[in-house]
């Protein structure tokens, strides 16, 4: 069983979540919107985590953020990942 989480709760993150928490990994997600992932969370099943839990915990990890942040997510993750 993995850990897998989810950066971004909205249309595109949350439907893979959702995919995902029907087979037997554990999901995380987290989301700008806090209602948005609380939401999702209580759906599926799922944990809510913050974007450096995910990063320091999961053995993969979706980016489901709009085109225009992707950019600053995407090297937030990165340098995460290289410091723990």
């Amino acid at each position: 069983m993995k850990k897998i989480g989810f950066i971004g709760a909205g249309n595109m993150g949350g439907a893979l979540a959702t995919a995902v928490a029907r087979t037997d990994n554990t999901v995380l997600v987290s989301c700008a919107h806090k209602e948005k992932a609380e939401a999702l969370v209580a759906k599926i099943g799922a944990t809510a985590a913050t974007v450096d839990e995910i990063v320091s915990d999961c053995d993969v990890i979706f980016l489901g953020v709009k085109p225009q942040i992707l950019p600053e997510v995407a090297k937030r993750t990165i340098v995460l990942q290289e410091n723990s």
